[in-house]
């Protein structure tokens, strides 16, 4: 239960966190590319590493939870039905991300690593989007 609870407040955190980029981002400056790319994985890498550090659950497994939950909003919100491989798209990276929590090195490089990995990962999934839309116009 502790780990459903955990799951749930970082994806809580991690969704005020984005929106809040979102609707108030443009104002302070703050453009889509820079929002998807860099402050939304600095954002849900820290919620994700301290709900993980203050609830004692070992990171790799609340990563992997997020990304169950991250999976099923993205299914819901784009399929409109759970769909398994957007849950799956959530899982891996998400989990992948935690990985260097799994090495003994310094929490704040394993966090820093983190969340320089999610940041390639959307920056990837964010050019691939763009250049759909691009080869459609």
């Amino acid at each position: 239960m502790k780990l459903i609870l955990a799951a749930w407040l970082t994806l809580v955190l991690a969704w005020m966190w984005d929106r809040f980029l979102f609707l108030l981002g443009p104002a302070l400056g703050i453009h889509e590319k820079r929002r998807v790319i860099l402050l939304v994985p600095i954002g849900e890498e820290v919620f994700k590493y301290g709900v993980s550090y203050c609830s004692g659950i070992f990171p790799p497994v609340l990563f992997a939870f997020f990304g169950i939950g991250e999976g099923i909003y993205e299914s819901a919100h784009l399929k409109h039905h759970l769909d398994p491989v957007l849950i799956l798209a959530g899982i891996l990276p998400h989990t992948l991300f935690s990985i260097f929590y799994l090495f003994n090195i310094p929490v704040w490089l394993g966090l820093f690593l983190a969340i320089i990995s999610h940041s390639i990962w959307n920056n990837l999934f964010f050019n691939f989007k763009n250049d759909c839309k691009r080869s459609t116009d």
